[in-house]
């Protein structure tokens, strides 16, 4: 029985010669596994991205033939458009967040002076 095993073995050994050197060398078989797996992993990752994609795309195709059908705008110029109005309330808070710190920064030159008043009481 260990005779056959024996024959087995080297014979398999015998016909895959890079497995043998891949026993032989076990942290080059680490190193060539962990690559192999990273990549895998890494394919995987882009598998389902894609898919994600697709999908998003298959669920927008209806909407976006309703829109067209409907004469709804979903072109660029009608985003840049809401752009621009939040760029506007974007200003208009500008000025409101400028006021304030205005109004703080005089508050606390009022604390300073009065403290400066105090230490030398």
């Amino acid at each position: 029985m260990s005779f056959s095993l024996e024959s087995f073995t080297n014979s398999w050994v015998d016909s895959h010669p890079f497995l043998n050197w891949l026993i032989l060398h076990p942290f080059v078989a680490i190193v060539l596994v962990l690559f192999f797996l990273v990549l895998l992993m890494r394919l995987l990752s882009v598998l389902v991205y894609l898919l994600d994609r697709l999908w998003i795309k298959m669920l927008r195709t209806p909407v976006n033939f309703v829109k067209s059908l409907f004469g709804i705008d979903h072109s660029p110029m009608a985003q840049t458009s809401l752009a621009n109005q939040n760029l506007a309330l974007n200003k208009e808070n500008f000025s409101l967040i400028l006021q304030q710190l205005d109004r703080i920064n005089q508050q606390q030159e009022q604390i300073i002076a009065e403290l400066n008043t105090l230490k030398q009481q």
